[in-house]
């Protein structure tokens, strides 16, 4: 189920036990960069080339439904949490996920800040690939609500064995869980 379908239609658990999908990311410059809402990136994680697939868990104190973690991971494969690699701090209660260098190269200097800019308007958006055209080409990224509004989270990286396949953002970790 996806990720925007759950919150509008109350399906699917919302213990933080089930992942929603929220949608699908290339990578070509092979880091991740995760930035509050309109910013430029502030925490990168080196990841390999390929298709990302974003799922996000759903909580529910007080009927109120938030995110409480987001992971991309490399399609086909399974990650376990691993060490934190940064934190993101958010000022506008989402955070986007792109491959910044690669969106850089494809435009202009001029439609890179329009981008920037644009990206603020998607504050409304819970969790979904967003994307933007320009003279230059089309770029996507994911935009996705902080379960706890403002703030400062934790970025893991995403393992299997010993090689990084994603990242994983924790808005509310099991310690400090609302409990409803």
């Amino acid at each position: 189920m996806r990720l925007a379908d759950a919150i509008r239609d109350g399906g699917g658990a919302r213990d933080g036990s089930t992942w929603y999908s929220v949608g699908e990311l290339s990578v070509e410059s092979g880091q991740l960069g995760i930035a509050d809402l309109g910013q430029v990136a502030a925490v990168r994680v080196p990841v390999p080339n390929g298709l990302y697939h974003f799922e996000a868990q759903l909580i529910e104190p007080d009927n109120c439904p938030r995110v409480s973690r987001l992971r991309g991971i490399a399609a086909g494969m399974t990650g376990e949490r691993s060490v934190q690699c940064g934190r993101i701090s958010v000022e506008l209660a989402h955070v986007s996920v792109a491959d910044v260098d690669a969106i850089q190269r494809k435009l202009n200097r001029g439609e890179f800040e329009e981008m920037l800019q644009l990206a603020a308007n998607f504050g409304h958006v819970d969790g979904d690939i967003c994307q933007l055209n320009f003279e230059s080409g089309t770029v996507q990224f994911i935009v996705c609500s902080s379960g706890s509004a403002d703030g400062c989270y934790p970025v893991y990286t995403l393992v299997s064995g010993q090689r990084v396949v994603g990242l994983e953002i924790v808005f509310v970790g099991d310690e400090n869980r609302p409990r409803s």
